[in-house]
């Protein structure tokens, strides 16, 4: 495939050399038992392309699926080893790429659906972030053949090109981006661990609040004994949702009115990098649902049904569709301590109570309506909606800083695997 060769030569901008994976790797696929993978408590780990993480070119050891000791020992084939590049052949997940990371002496297999590559000469993972970065994956989206079942043939993945700096260049690069993958690991662990404690903060305050001694019984369960249970209806001036302008997607704009769906709406926040506008007009047409800064709005079906978030000042005006419930509140009740309540077990318990009780195809305003809130004085509202905001601020800084890093990791392996920056060792 001497178009992969053009294609790597044009974007260097080096006198690297430029080899084909058929004279530097050796290439095998795996195996599985004849009749397939059988149920076994005990055995050695197989490994699939469901096992491969696309974004983070990361190895997943769930789902087990294990093979015999008795099958792995009578393999020739597919035994993997620490440090192996795995590439996906066929189905859903053909060309991901993952470094298989595990322990020098550990047993593993990989079934027939993905290849093991290993480097004889040059760094192994240097090799790896370059079949990861774009400029491998595009040679390899190129060996995709078939139209039924599209799948990668070996015979064609030999002829993938990478181009090969010094050795010691190569193991600075591999160096370098190998860092700032632990960075993103170490950033994702600290979100993890702070939404875990949100999890346990949310269930702490809800249940026995701030500073409460005596408590009470409830049909929600246990609560500070000044607290209140009230319908939702009791504590709010609107509950309803939007509508879809005539012609759908057709008359959306690529600015304008910011048009909310149930995608922009995630649990406590918003994500509106691919929000839909609509026209000043068919605002106006739509007065009933226009958006207030303080609106809870909730997702009333669907996959998302369920999230829920507050309007912020900076997004009105702004408009909904009919699968987001607008809840606007009284004055004596914090829109952001309602949201988090939804978004907490008591409320996605309502919520999922109501769903199997056969209304599969969401919630109408009748059931939002009776939806049970403990609520306590206004000043303690604003006291546990600021604990949480506080935890939720840290979240989202946290998470900022990992797409940062992501765009860097990006940017890198884009200047370092062509040469247009180089390292010294």
């Amino acid at each position: 495939m001497r178009v992969n060769y053009q294609y790597i030569k044009k974007q260097l901008n080096t006198y690297w050399d430029i080899i084909s994976c058929r004279d530097e790797f050796s290439i095998e696929s795996g195996s599985r038992p004849k009749g397939g993978i059988i149920d076994i408590k005990e055995g050695i780990l197989s490994l699939g392309g469901e096992h491969i993480d696309r974004k983070k070119g990361k190895i997943n050891f769930e789902p087990q699926k294990l093979v015999t000791r008795e099958f792995f020992d009578s393999m020739t084939k597919g035994k993997v080893k620490n440090n192996d590049i795995l590439i996906n052949k066929d189905g859903a997940w053909t060309g991901k790429v993952g470094l298989l990371e595990c322990g020098e002496n550990e047993m593993l297999a990989v079934n027939e659906h993905n290849f093991i590559l290993r480097a004889i000469s040059i760094n192994q993972k240097y090799a790896f972030y370059f079949f990861f970065s774009e400029l491998g994956q595009k040679q390899i989206i190129r060996t995709i053949s078939g139209s039924a079942q599209p799948g990668i043939n070996s015979k064609f993945l030999k002829d993938i090109y990478i181009p090969i700096p010094p050795i010691s260049e190569q193991q600075k690069i591999a160096e370098i981006l190998s860092t700032v993958d632990d960075a993103i690991e170490k950033t994702a662990a600290i979100i993890e661990e702070s939404r875990q404690l949100k999890k346990g903060l949310m269930q702490k305050l809800f249940t026995e609040g701030i500073g409460h001694t005596r408590f009470k019984e409830t049909k929600i369960g246990r609560i500070p004994e000044d607290w209140e249970i009230v319908k939702l209806e009791d504590i709010t001036t609107k509950v309803g949702s939007g509508i879809t302008p005539r012609g759908g997607s057709k008359v959306y704009l690529n600015k304008g009115i910011p048009f909310i769906r149930s995608q922009n709406v995630l649990y406590g926040q918003f994500a509106l990098d691919n929000v839909a506008y609509i026209s000043n007009e068919q605002h106006h047409k739509m007065k009933t649902t226009h958006l207030h800064t303080g609106d809870v709005l909730l997702n009333i079906s669907g996959a998302s049904i369920g999230r829920s978030a507050v309007v912020p000042d900076y997004l009105p005006p702004a408009n909904v569709n009919q699968h987001v419930c607008i809840i606007r509140l009284t004055g004596r009740i914090n829109p952001q301590f309602i949201s988090t309540i939804l978004n907490a077990y008591n409320g996605q318990k309502q919520i999922f109570r109501l769903q199997a009780g056969g209304n599969r195809e969401g919630l109408n305003f009748r059931q939002i309506r009776s939806f049970k809130m403990p609520i306590p004085p206004l000043s303690e509202q604003n006291q546990i909606a600021s604990i949480l905001t506080e935890v939720d601020a840290k979240i989202e800084k946290e998470e900022a800083t990992k797409v940062e890093m992501e765009q860097l990791k990006k940017g890198l392996m884009q200047i370092l695997l062509t040469g247009k920056v180089r390292v010294k060792a």
